[in-house]
């Protein structure tokens, strides 16, 4: 059950995994780099790389918070993509049940962007073009491939180094931080619930403190929330039909009489399947057994609202 819509990757592509993060990378052709999202590679100087060929670790290289870029430096044999710089769609606001940073857009055999979401809770997702990338590359191969951070306030080019706390350019505060090995011990307690749910923690990883779990056509996102220690696991259901609306809204409220811990309801027309959990009162095989039925449960309103109310 580890995230089958990612299960098979395009050829010369990576998943790019740390403590925080997942990604997808990709290898760029007549280069030892593999780009990848910054937001994948946040807050580390080196990250594992695996597929089905690959599982190991690769220097960071090239940072760009600004553009959510980054380059790994890699000593593989592989061929990887061409860069074609085409005109592409910015800003498609496109809903993707299954969003992971730097999914490549690859048309004939060439990278033509990556896509990425600065906010990985936020619908709209946009691209990082083939120039993006190339513009890039030029920068990192001028500074004589030497590991480099650029400012996010000013553009400055500065030297990777886990020293480095300011620009040297316009001494804005550096936020890449390279020191953060130790995550908060509710994520790994997390994470184990997620492992004994079946699937991998890392694969499922978006960012700091959320996972998506991926079955058949639901995705439940799982979110922590430090400030009042909830733990939010939701499934987006579909819409609510507007032929069918009082009978569907009947159908769900009865629902919720029988869904214990479960919550269906209603956000900007979306039918939500939700649980809450609190870190406080957390136990770990009660929590596990609530997920395991929401899995199954949000399959079957997925169903039967796609059949009975559409």
């Amino acid at each position: 059950m580890i995230n089958k819509q990612f299960d098979i990757l395009p050829n010369e592509c990576v998943y790019v995994l740390t403590r925080d993060n997942a990604g997808i990378g990709t290898f760029l052709r007549d280069t030892d780099l593999l780009v990848c999202c910054e937001k994948s590679i946040r807050n580390h100087t080196s990250v594992r790389i695996k597929n089905g060929q690959f599982d190991d670790t690769v220097e960071v290289v090239y940072v760009s918070e600004s553009a959510n870029l980054a380059f790994c430096r890699h000593n593989f044999d592989v061929k990887g993509y061409a860069l074609e710089e085409v005109e592409i769609n910015q800003g498609l606001n496109s809903i993707s049940k299954n969003k992971i940073q730097g999914k490549p857009i690859i048309i004939n055999e060439s990278l033509l962007g990556l896509k990425s979401y600065p906010i990985i809770q936020m619908e709209a997702e946009s691209i990082i073009t083939a120039t993006d990338i190339s513009t890039a590359c030029n920068e990192y191969l001028s500074e004589g491939k030497k590991p480099i951070l650029k400012c996010e306030r000013c553009g400055f080019i500065n030297t990777l180094d886990i020293k480095l706390q300011c620009c040297q350019q316009c001494a804005a505060e550096i936020t890449f931080k390279t020191n953060r090995d130790n995550r908060p011990a509710i994520f790994l307690r997390i994470e184990a619930i997620i492992k004994n749910v079946g699937y991998d923690p890392a694969f499922a990883r978006r960012g700091s403190g959320i996972w998506y779990l991926n079955n058949g056509n639901i995705t439940i996102e799982l979110s922590y929330y430090l400030r009042n220690g909830s733990i939010l696991a939701e499934v987006n259901l579909g819409k609510l039909s507007k032929d069918t609306r009082e009978a569907e809204l009947v159908y769900l409220l009865n629902q919720n009489y029988h869904n214990k811990d479960l919550v269906l309801s209603l956000k900007n027309g979306n039918i939500y399947l939700s649980l809450t959990l609190y870190d406080h009162y957390l136990d770990d095989k009660s929590a596990e057994k609530a997920l395991i039925k929401m899995l199954k449960l949000s399959n079957n309103y997925y169903d039967i609202i796609e059949k009975e109310f559409t």
